[in-house]
Formats: C-alpha cells, sequence, structure tokens
C-alpha cells in the first residue's frame, strides 16, 4: 500500500491496519464507497487487498510444500521392514 500512487498520504495515514480482518471485494467496496473515496481509490484498494491474499495464499501453499518436503526427507529414512523379515521378527 505504501508503494500506491493512487492513494493519497493522508488516507494510508488513516487506515488501521495492526487488526486487518479478512473482507471480500464487494464489502470492500461498499466500506471504501462509504468512506467517500473516489472510484480510483476503491480500485486500488481492492488491487491492494486482491495482491496481498494471492501472496498470503502462495505463501502458504509454499509452507505445505516445504513442510511435505521435509516429510519425505525424513521418510527416506525410516527402515524398509517389507524387505526384511528377520528385522520384522526380532521387533515382536
Amino acid at each position: 500500500m505504501a508503494a500506491s500512487h493512487v492513494l493519497p498520504a493522508e488516507l494510508k495515514s488513516r487506515l488501521e491496519l495492526a487488526d486487518v480482518k479478512f473482507i471480500d471485494n464487494s464489502s470492500l467496496r461498499s466500506e471504501a464507497t462509504k468512506a467517500g473515496l473516489t472510484k480510483a481509490e476503491t480500485d486500488e484498494l481492492v488491487k491492494i487487498d486482491t495482491d496481498a491474499r494471492l501472496g498470503s495464499l502462495r505463501l502458504s501453499f509454499f509452507a505445505l510444500a516445504l513442510l511435505a518436503a521435509l516429510g519425505a526427507i525424513a521418510a527416506r529414512r525410516l527402515p524398509d521392514l517389507a524387505e526384511k523379515p528377520s528385522a520384522r521378527a526380532s521387533l515382536t
């Protein structure tokens, strides 16, 4: 949002970003219109919000993929008891 050239500095300073909750695009547009923002400012806010949600989603998928890869690497180190019946018999 700080990089936006459409939103005025006064508007950027009024926005509370510490406790942001999820809001869909239509609700965001409605709230921006109620706040008296222009169409260009509203469109910019929706674009910023959409980009932020997409970035968060990508980061979440990357984290899940990383966890899956780490799990696969760790699982490779587990002993394969199906190929060694003698090892299975010694465990029971």
